[in-house]
């Protein structure tokens, strides 16, 4: 079963697109509403978007990488497994963007779903900063970087919304939706690198000046049973 892995880092960019689209359209609708009534008819777009975003993402990356096929599709997960951290991210989005709908809909300035979206958020945050740990090697630096800065401008923003309703400052409310729109253009403009999802390539030298490259998808090698091992005591030896 051939295995198109460059469709994991093209899937890769969409899903990050989608992702920040929605916390775009969140600041977006949530300065609109400061417009006063004749706005109010806006308040169900973030919603809307948030779940929008997390289905497409889903949809997408089964349509690239699987073609539609359950089989294909499970047997590429299988052997990228951390690739599922981004589908963790859209199915959160989806449930993010209900608990923002049943908020809004009850009308009120607090309730239980609006907490709920915030935790939402907060776990997107969360999967951010572990992100780079379930690229390549070689990219996980980079990862490392760009999504430490979105998890933490995603981590500020929702402070400053937490703060905004605490003490009811509008340069709180400001700032929120200022933070939210710094994490979704990172999110817009993210790009995997190169090796992010690829095979791994091992390098047989067979003579002198012949080298022979084959790539595949290999396992991690196991962890060494001796790196743990206590060293024995030494004995003294007896005359």
């Amino acid at each position: 079963m051939d295995i198109n892995y460059d469709s994991f880092r093209t899937v890769s960019n969409i899903m990050h697109m989608l992702q920040g689209l929605a916390f775009f359209v969140c600041a977006a609708t949530d300065i609109a509403l400061r417009g006063g009534e004749s706005m109010k008819k806006f308040r169900f777009v973030s919603p809307a978007m948030f779940v929008f975003s997390g289905v497409a993402a889903i949809l997408y990356a089964i349509f690239a990488i699987g073609a539609f096929d359950i089989d294909v599709f499970k047997a590429a997960l299988d052997s990228r497994r951390g690739f599922l951290i981004l589908f963790g991210i859209s199915f959160i989005l989806i449930s993010a963007g209900i608990s923002q709908a049943m908020h809004v809909f009850r009308e009120r300035e607090k309730s239980i779903w609006l907490i709920l979206f915030f935790i939402f958020l907060f776990a997107i945050a969360l999967l951010y900063a572990f992100y780079h740990k379930r690229v390549g090697a070689y990219s996980a630096y980079f990862a490392l970087v760009n999504h430490w800065a979105a998890a933490g401008t995603l981590f500020i923003a929702l402070v400053f919304k937490i703060l905004s309703m605490k003490i009811h400052r509008e340069i709180f409310r400001g700032l929120w939706a200022v933070f939210l729109m710094m994490t979704a253009f990172q999110l817009i403009a993210y790009r995997e690198s190169g090796d992010a999802f690829g095979e791994k390539a091992v390098v047989l030298e067979i003579m002198d000046g012949m080298e022979i490259q084959i790539s595949r998808d290999l396992p991690e090698p196991p962890e060494s049973p001796l790196k743990h091992a206590k060293t024995p005591d030494k004995k003294r030896s007896r005359h």
